[in-house]
């Protein structure tokens, strides 16, 4: 192996709830452009290079440009006889906004990345309830800095521009009778990304109406066009959410500071609520009272008036409910039972109608419902089936002339009875060339307090695993599920004989909340001992041996391999650990860090510093043997800052044993999103051809062509 570069050590001592802690390099912490931080990430990059295997990166490259063509297609909104959406075609770098006038119609574009200077991303867009109008936010370089602009549907003209706007989205933004709301943020540079202004633009005038500095709050908007009310709700990252309507003065340039122009309709105290509207009804997804989740209904008018209190629609049930949306005349309800995905209609009044028919071990998402229609689309993908569109017709009983068009319906009605409910149809799926059959199971693990955790595993189906080279992957936290999902870039290293592993380990929300809170704060110890009986369960079923069974994780969960790691690194035989959170103990200082305290605790209490300290990987370095290690981070990363991978590879490569541990610093982009596809190609195959290469794979395992 080459050797790593020299990293200077410039030790800072401090003091903190009376453990002394000494931090060699801290000044690792300055920002990209800082010139010996420049030369340093040039050095660890040329390392990395040295270190990844040539022969076998060139054995995958052909079957990782292969699948890199397959095309990305994003979920369909449908808003007043239009379909937009976000899709990258196989011969496109990035996603293009596009229309369609029927679900399976030809597309226009209405923006595309190209039109933009430097390495730009349409990320998010929001249409008009009449479809003649979309807004949508490009950034550049991934820094999730939005520029949010409005363009018709019909002739692609720019209605609106805003210039930069921060890290609004479309949960924060909404449209109005005559113009819009939505949330401006500060500048990462200057420490106020974190700072709100609720704005209001209509006739090219733009207010501010309000401003909040919350760190700990993001807000949600919803608008009501009947009673013309401004719906805002106010959500922790890590669960708790306040839902209020705006009662300022609307669009008059007054200026409120903090809560007190905002009057609570409803507040979920520590559990999450979403909203969706009707004209007449009012629908709200909480676990509050219901730790797997329920659907709770009322009057529009009155519960936004304040009058009228919601109740309960779609009681709490077996499965987790995660997305409600509405059609012309159904309640539609996502929901995820044992870490997968169902779907439902059910009546306004909350009586079960059907459920639409979804692949065995799947997962749904950006599910949406037309307001106009009894029509439903969806994305849904598994292990071994790419993102693929669908449209569910969830109207019965209509024929003849009563029915949409056929592409509207799905195709020709049944002559003699109306149709099955939920008649679906697939509008657009990659065309994945592959002679690739996976096996795909659902195993429980035992946890070290006796808790059963899913774990996913997926292998060639022609071979039965046997002390193979296995990637075990995890999260566990933010209450984000690991569920079924397809990567085109696993594929190769499955080819090639390996086995993908998926740890759902406790800080999702798999089961609820309650699993979410099982591993959070105090209990975050519970997310790595659910990894580690997972690994455990891997080499005890003989599906591979702890030197061939790597861990691999992104921004949370880079904490969570960092800690798995440090916690007791025989267990693994490699890593990749990409845009992490290692340094618990200054985590709160860097761009995002401070809202993310409610989730892990605040170094600056001492009871929650105790809870940090046990498991923050930067001080648990030691000098011991390491398994060989990449880290992965970005320049334009606006959450998490560089720092953390950064500080850590300097002290794995000058205080540890074994390794080696590379750090690849990625340019012209961020925390993951706005990559162009030649990006996470090179980033991708970098990945697996290390985890790959130190698990044991050779060239010769690579099928030919992958």
């Amino acid at each position: 192996m080459p050797t790593p570069p020299d990293t200077r050590a410039d030790p800072v001592t401090e003091t903190l709830h009376g453990d002394e802690y000494t931090d060699p390099y801290r000044w690792l912490e300055a920002d990209a452009d800082d010139p010996e931080v420049a030369d340093w990430t040039d050095r660890q990059n040329e390392y990395a290079d040295a270190v990844v295997d040539d022969d076998l990166r060139a054995a995958f490259e052909p079957a990782f440009e292969g699948v890199a063509d397959l095309p990305d297609y994003g979920a369909v909104t449908p808003r007043g006889g239009r379909y937009v959406s976000l899709n990258r075609d196989s011969d496109a770098d990035r996603a293009r906004l596009l229309v369609r006038e029927t679900p399976g119609g030809e597309p226009r574009t209405l923006a595309a990345p190209d039109e933009f200077e430097g390495e730009a991303s349409v990320d998010w867009f929001a249409v008009h309830p009449s479809g003649d109008r979309v807004a949508y936010g490009v950034a550049r370089g991934g820094d999730e800095q939005y520029d949010l602009r409005v363009v018709g549907t019909d002739a692609g003209d720019l209605l609106a521009d805003c210039g930069t706007v921060g890290r609004t989205g479309a949960r924060m933004f909404a449209w109005a009778d005559d113009g819009f709301y939505y949330v401006a943020t500060g500048d990462p540079s200057d420490g106020a990304q974190m700072d709100k202004e609720f704005r209001y633009r209509a006739d090219g005038d733009e207010r501010v109406l309000a401003t909040h500095d919350d760190q700990h709050v993001w807000p949600a908007l919803d608008y009501h066009e009947p009673t013309g009310t401004l719906v805002v709700s106010f959500g922790e990252m890590s669960g708790g959410t306040r839902v209020t309507a705006w009662r300022g003065e609307d669009g008059a340039g007054e200026t409120g500071d903090g809560d007190e122009e905002f009057e609570t309709l409803f507040d979920g105290g520590d559990a999450e609520v979403s909203v969706e509207l009707t004209d007449d009804r009012v629908f709200l997804r909480t676990d509050a009272g219901a730790p797997r989740g329920r659907v709770l209904g009322a009057d529009a008018a009155g519960f936004l008036a304040g009058e009228t209190d919601p109740e309960t629609v779609v009681p709490e049930g077996e499965g987790v409910v995660r997305e409600v949306t509405t059609t012309a005349t159904h309640l539609v309800v996502h929901s995820h039972r044992e870490a997968a995905s169902r779907l439902a209609a059910h009546a306004f009044d909350g009586t079960h109608a059907f459920d639409v028919d979804l692949p065995g071990l799947s997962t749904v998402h950006g599910v949406e419902g037309d307001p106009d229609a009894d029509d439903c689309f969806y994305v849904v993908e598994s292990f071994d089936r790419p993102a693929s569109v669908v449209h569910a017709d969830l109207g019965t009983g209509r024929d003849g002339d009563d029915a949409p068009d056929a592409d509207r319906a799905g195709g020709a009605r049944a002559a003699d009875g109306p149709p099955d409910p939920a008649r679906t149809r697939t509008l657009r799926e990659p065309d994945l060339d592959l002679d690739l059959d996976l096996a795909v199971e659902r195993r429980t693990v035992v946890s070290a307090d006796g808790t059963e955790v899913p774990l996913f595993v997926a292998h060639r189906a022609d071979r039965d695993p046997s002390d193979a080279p296995t990637a075990l992957y995890a999260y566990g936290g933010f209450r984000v599920n690991l569920t079924p999902t397809f990567s085109r870039f696993r594929l190769p290293f499955l080819a090639a004989g390996g086995v993908y592993a998926q740890a759902c380990a406790r800080g999702g929300s798999e089961f609820g909340e309650p699993w979410h809170e099982a591993g959070m704060r105090a209990e975050k110890r519970r997310t790595f001992e659910d990894v580690e009986a997972a690994a455990d369960h891997l080499v005890e079923a003989g599906v591979t041996t702890h030197d061939r069974l790597g861990v691999m994780g992104g921004s949370n969960g880079g904490l969570t391999v960092g800690a798995v790691l440090t916690r007791d690194p025989t267990r693994w035989g490699a890593a990749v650990c990409a845009v992490p959170l290692l340094d618990m103990l200054r985590f709160h200082r860097f761009l995002l860090g401070e809202s993310w305290t409610p989730e892990y605790g605040h170094p600056e209490v001492e009871a929650e510093y105790e809870w940090l300290r046990e498991y923050s990987p930067y001080q648990h370095v030691e000098d011991r043997e390491y398994p060989p290690t990449l880290f992965t981070t970005a320049v334009g990363d606006s959450r998490v800052h560089p720092s953390h991978a950064r500080k850590t590879v300097a002290r794995l490569q000058n205080e540890a044993r074994g390794g080696p541990f590379c750090l690849r610093t990625e340019t012209d982009t961020g925390h993951g999103l706005g990559k162009s596809v030649e990006m996470e190609l090179d980033e991708q195959l970098d990945r697996w051809t290390f985890l790959a290469g130190f698990l044991g794979v050779s060239p010769a395992d690579v099928p030919d062509g992958g």
